[in-house]
């Protein structure tokens, strides 16, 4: 209709058209007309209908279609079936679209087949692309790969079977331990994580521009979107520029200093135990690392313990497992009420805001499981240097690459730190 309309069709006459319905609807910017393209209107709505019975497996409408379809498996490894419905034939459609763009976030493993979705951190394809062996499981989940009693990573099995660099990606893949459901995520990189990997790899002012870019880019998104105004890539990056320039010179005119932080270990009250926990990444070729210590409101040590870790994993990674280790041991010696405090202010926000999405929530859903626990719990953000002896016990554990656990006592050096702090 849309065409006959444009090309000036009137009755059965039929009008030349002098330039592909495709390219009508590139946008304007692109030579085209801006064109809405409806097929891929109608595969979006189908998707997020396809999204929507993953999402909802248990409205009345899942339910049918799973009874269906899919009475022992989900609905992204659904087939056709027999005589199958239009709607449902639509829906799979859409799913297809679903999939391009999603993979799977490990969380227990059961839902994900090794060799056939996609479940690896590599952005090209996602898949493994080590050859299967003859004499595994003709349809091996990834579940098989996890120690469920240690739950961790069944190293030997996982070197055996797949080529060294992708068993060294499936080993820097962080595992919670409660081991939650697997879930479909999207495929592209959240800001999140570009944002952590600027501030890993980069410096303070690579960390301001990225968000001043990042800010420009949605700036000028909103001024296409409702008020028909696009700048030039060039123009973003100089808006942005001057942007960050503006507002350090408007900071050193009002100068604006933050207040100063209490930079000393402070004690609980009475009754509650304080975790101090702290990660430390991979440096020469060792995997990363994580400490914690719990003390009393006297400051006596309870317990405290050092782990080195299976894989190199991101900052945001191991402060997050550096939070759940401490929190294990918390359990592990019956406590009952806890403050945990960790200088990562992302995972502490995360935590604290109970986001669950993203590369890590899985994590994040996995401390909140283990927090619920306990009578009562806080986590706080504290300055580097009220964490220096869980800062330490992550070291010594990457140093001496073992798991070790004091309780009542400490190893010499970080005992010398825990006097000092008291004595601040």
């Amino acid at each position: 209709m849309m065409r006959k309309f444009w090309w000036g069709q009137q009755g059965q006459e039929s009008k030349i058209a002098w330039v592909s319905w495709r390219k009508l609807c590139f946008s304007k910017l692109k030579g085209g007309m801006g064109f809405r393209n409806l097929q891929a209107f109608n595969l979006a709505m189908l998707a997020k209908q396809g999204w929507r019975l993953f999402e909802n497996p248990n409205s009345l409408v899942a339910r049918i279609y799973r009874a269906k379809y899919y009475p022992h498996g989900d609905v992204f490894n659904a087939g056709l079936g027999s005589s199958p419905s239009f709607t449902w034939r639509s829906i799979r459609q859409g799913l297809e679209v679903v999939k391009r763009g999603t993979r799977w976030k490990v969380g227990n493993g059961r839902l994900i087949h090794i060799w056939e979705d996609k479940w690896l951190p590599t952005p090209t394809t996602y898949k493994v692309v080590s050859p299967p062996p003859q004499n595994f499981d003709n349809f091996p989940m990834v579940s098989t790969l996890i120690d469920y009693d240690s739950r961790r990573w069944k190293v030997d099995l996982v070197k055996s079977l797949f080529l060294p660099f992708e068993a060294s990606l499936i080993l820097n893949i962080p595992i919670s331990y409660n081991l939650p459901e697997d879930k479909i995520i999207w495929g592209l990189l959240d800001i999140s994580d570009v944002a952590l990997d600027v501030l890993r790899n980069g410096t303070n002012y690579d960390l301001e521009t990225f968000f001043g870019v990042a800010w420009a880019v949605w700036y000028n998104r909103n001024q296409v979107a409702f008020e028909a105004k696009c700048q030039m890539p060039d123009q973003i990056w100089g808006f942005a520029r001057n942007y960050l320039q503006d507002y350090k010179g408007t900071l050193a005119i009002l100068n604006i200093n933050p207040a100063k932080k209490n930079n000393r270990w402070t004690p609980p009250p009475p009754g509650v135990f304080k975790i101090n926990v702290d990660g430390a990444t991979s440096v020469d070729s060792r995997n990363s690392s994580v400490g914690a210590i719990i003390r009393d409101s006297c400051g006596v040590v309870i317990a405290a313990c050092g782990k080195y870790l299976q894989g190199q994993f991101s900052v945001s990674e191991v402060e997050a497992l550096a939070v759940e280790s401490g929190i294990l041991l918390a359990q592990s010696m019956k406590l009952s009420q806890i403050s945990v405090e960790s200088n990562a202010l992302f995972v502490v926000s995360s935590i604290n805001g109970k986001f669950i999405d993203g590369s890590i929530g899985h994590l994040f859903q996995g401390i909140l499981t283990l927090l619920n626990s306990f009578t009562s719990w806080k986590v706080n953000h504290v300055n580097r240097d009220c964490n220096r002896s869980a800062h330490e016990l992550a070291q010594l554990a990457r140093r001496n690459e073992v798991l070790q656990v004091w309780i009542g006592v400490l190893p010499m050096v970080v005992q010398e730190i825990v006097q000092s702090e008291c004595i601040r």
